[in-house]
Formats: structure tokens, sequence, C-alpha cells
């Protein structure tokens, strides 16, 4: 059988409901190659426009060694305001700094990203997870309950990672799952890095009205990662990305965050 152009490259794995019949590198490529396709991958087109009131994405078509792909660019930038110290902005900066913090974490959870500019403006740039399912059409299919219950450890580390970085409004379909690789993956995290250290009420057991609440223990290698992070190494990694305040008041949220996470284990 012969693939349609878009499926050369890696082998193809099957088709998922939302991959609209691409193949997936993601799963696919060590991460130094996703990245330096990233880099390297030329615009060919433009697939569809994520307009709305808190998103503002471009879908693009790419192409890099007979290889077809879909990347998405974001070049939102709100500006801070010495009024408000402690708001959360939506900043593309964001996104790359949650993915190298995901990274230092071990999680795995963020796609693949990088700083690049298209048409002289710099944005992020993300390969979009093309075998992987959103949460509303995991609901709409009745299987959001039983994926929840069968990875809750999973879901635990993703909302301590959301509450870490101090995520606000995060988009119900940009939680996703790549269902094969039973991974969970988090898309929009623009939002947050506000300069408080405090963990935001949603995020807190007590607040039991809400869906992003921590439930339940971090995995202990999570933990270990987490009380491994040094400001200087942080500082390091995130330079240009976030501002010092915005990584003290991190490490902040890291500690409440450890504190919660062990007082789980004395009920």
């Amino acid at each position: 059988k012969t693939h349609p152009p878009q499926w050369q490259g890696p082998p193809v794995i099957e088709e998922d409901p939302q991959g609209q019949g691409r193949s997936s590198i993601l799963e696919q490529l060590p991460e130094r190659e996703l990245l330096d396709y990233l880099k390297k991958a030329k615009i060919i087109g433009i697939s569809s426009v994520i307009q709305d009131e808190e998103r503002n994405t471009i879908i693009y078509d790419v192409e890099h060694e007979d290889l077809e792909q879909r990347v998405g660019f974001n070049a939102v930038e709100q500006k801070h305001d010495r009024n408000s110290p402690m708001e959360r902005l939506r900043r593309y900066q964001h996104m790359v700094a949650a993915y190298r913090i995901s990274r230092l974490l071990e999680l795995n959870i963020v796609p693949p990203i990088i700083i690049r500019k298209i048409d002289r403006e710099e944005g992020s740039l993300v390969l979009v997870p093309e075998n992987a399912v959103n949460r509303p059409w995991l609901e709409s299919e009745g299987q959001f309950e039983r994926y929840l219950e069968e990875l809750h450890q999973e879901v635990a580390d993703a909302r301590g990672f959301m509450a870490l970085l101090d995520i606000e409004d995060n988009l119900p379909d940009s939680r996703m799952l790549l269902r094969k690789e039973r991974r969970i993956l988090l898309v929009d995290l623009t939002k947050g890095f506000s300069n408080s250290s405090d963990i935001q009420e949603q995020y807190l057991p007590a607040t039991l009205e809400s869906e992003t609440r921590l439930e339940e223990p971090l995995s202990p290698y999570l933990e270990l990662k987490l009380q491994e992070l040094t400001r200087k190494e942080l500082r390091k990694e995130l330079k240009k990305l976030l501002s010092n305040e915005q990584i003290d008041a991190l490490l902040g949220r890291r500690d409440k965050l450890l504190e919660i996470s062990a007082s789980f284990d004395k009920r």
C-alpha cells in the first residue's frame, strides 16, 4: 500500500480519532531529533488558526527531510504591570519554561518546544501531538473517568506540576492523552508563573469543588526531583524566560507542594 506524502518518514502507527491521518513523530524519535526537526522544518502552509479570548495560535504545516508534520506557533506576550506583580500573564516564554522544567523533573509531560522566529516574529514552536486525544473527546466517548482512575498517579503528578507552575485557566482541550503510551500531555501552559509563592486555592486538597485539586501524594521520584531543584540550576535553564522573582516564587511553591504531598502520608 502506498501512503500519501504526509505519511512518509518514520513508521506510521495506528491512526487516532484526532490525528487526522498523519504519522506521529512525537512517540517515535529521540528528543534531540524532535528539537532538531523544530529548528530546521520549513513552513509550507497554514493548517488552521486557534483564536479566542485566551489563545492566538497558528497551526503551521511544516516539512523537513520529506517528513510533513504540524506545529503550533504562539507569540502571545502580555506585558508585566508594576502595579500587579502577582498577576499571572499569558506569555509564550512560559510555555518554553514549562517544557524545560518538565525535563528537569523528568516528567515528559510537555511536548518538545523551542523559541523560533517566523516572519520576523518570535514565539514558541511546539509539535502538535497528532495521535493524542483531548479531554473533551475522552468525555464524549465515556472514557475519561476510566483513564482518570487507571492513571491516578500520573494525574496527581500532572496536577502537582500545574500547581508548581501556578497555571491558571488551563483549557480542557489542552489536556491530552497518548492512549497507547498512557502518557499525559499538557499543551497550553502559557498563563501562570506569578511572583506569588502560594499554591492556588484550586489545587489545594480542601477545595473539594475543584477538578484540579491535589487528592493524593506525588510520586516518590517526582518528590525527589523537586527536592533536587536549585535556584542556580533554574536560573541557568530559564534565563530570559522567567525573572528571578518568578523563579524564587516557583521554589516557594515547590516547598509548599512537598509539604502538601507529605501530609497525605500522615492520614
